[in-house]
């Protein structure tokens, strides 16, 4: 490889801290970093869906648990605190600044969207230019 190279990965985890679609997520996330790129896992969550707590069968506008099953799991993998969750039902960015977002944003060479999860969708002119974007979506 001549030089990493700085992906964010668009994904689910926070909302639906669930073992499959946490591994799902994780498949991208621990795989590019063991290849030796900078790798990102960025959640927006939308107006669509409360997140869910598993413990109490609850979905509400609290996020805490999803972030820190996040947090956890990361931790559990070796996989550095790199993330920044979006809650638009809490209007808080976590893990990274509204402003620390936009500048990993402009630097990302990669945005890779998995499961046709959006990342931060007011992001439209935030992106570098010529970055580019995939998804595991037809």
């Amino acid at each position: 490889m001549s030089k990493p190279l700085t992906i964010v990965v668009g994904g689910y985890i926070v909302a639906y801290p669930l073992g499959g679609m946490t591994w799902h997520h994780l498949n991208y996330l621990l795989g590019l970093h063991e290849l030796g790129h900078e790798v990102w896992f960025l959640e927006d969550s939308g107006s669509y869906s409360y997140p869910y707590n598993p413990v109490t069968w609850q979905s509400s506008a609290d996020s805490a648990y999803g972030r820190e099953y996040l947090e956890r799991t990361f931790a559990r993998y070796g996989f550095p605190k790199r993330y920044c969750y979006y809650s638009e039902f809490e209007d808080a960015y976590y893990g990274l600044s509204k402003t620390e977002l936009n500048d990993l944003l402009s630097r990302a060479d990669l945005l890779l969207c998995v499961s046709a999860a959006a990342a931060a969708a007011d992001g439209g002119d935030r992106y570098r230019s010529g970055v580019h974007a995939a998804s595991n979506e037809p």
